[in-house]
């Protein structure tokens, strides 16, 4: 995941003065700010479509197939061979 690429133990108050990063309503900002950046870097990870397609649900899989106009994929193929049939055809591409 992206966030291991971070420093995934720091926090916003790491950088701050101690009297300011021990006032509450900081407190409530950095975690506020650490579940954003955590969406955020969700929304990343889930955007790589071409480098993460192994890890990619089935019906994502099924929609991108369908888009990429793959005429020989089959829905009741195991996921494993859907996989592989777009892998191959981005290396035609």
């Amino acid at each position: 995941m992206l966030e291991r690429l971070l420093f995934p133990d720091s926090t916003l108050l790491d950088g701050l003065p101690e009297i300011v990063a021990a006032q509450p309503w900081m407190r409530v900002r950095a975690k506020v700010f650490a579940y954003f950046q955590a969406r955020a870097l969700q929304r990343i990870e889930e955007s790589m479509v071409v480098a993460g397609i192994d890890k990619l649900p089935e019906k994502l899989l099924d929609l991108l197939a369908l888009d990429m106009l793959l005429w020989h994929y089959r829905e009741d193929d195991p996921i494993e061979t859907k996989r592989e049939n777009i892998k191959n055809l981005f290396s035609i591409y």
